[in-house]
């Protein structure tokens, strides 16, 4: 589950923040590559919420759960059915 996953995020990313120019590694920093910022984080809470009725939590919005494709995919995965 967790590849099928990260191949939508991943699509989802290059699409939406790349302008579908690039690809994104699954482990690649989104922050310190300057391809999130807090409005497209903003953005992609929203598209985990649309896609997968995912409402992320307050507490949950750290750093380390949504630094990587990877670290979000795992999220989404451990907190939807």
């Amino acid at each position: 589950m967790h590849r099928a996953l990260e191949q939508t995020l991943t699509n989802y990313i290059v699409q939406e923040f790349l302008y579908g120019e690039g690809e994104v590694a699954a482990d690649t920093d989104l922050f310190e590559e300057r391809i999130l910022d807090s409005f497209s984080f903003l953005q992609l809470l929203s598209f985990l919420s649309e896609r997968w009725g995912l409402e992320v939590q307050m507490r949950d919005i750290t750093i380390d759960n949504f630094r990587t494709i990877e670290k979000i995919a795992a999220y989404t995965a451990s907190h939807t059915s």
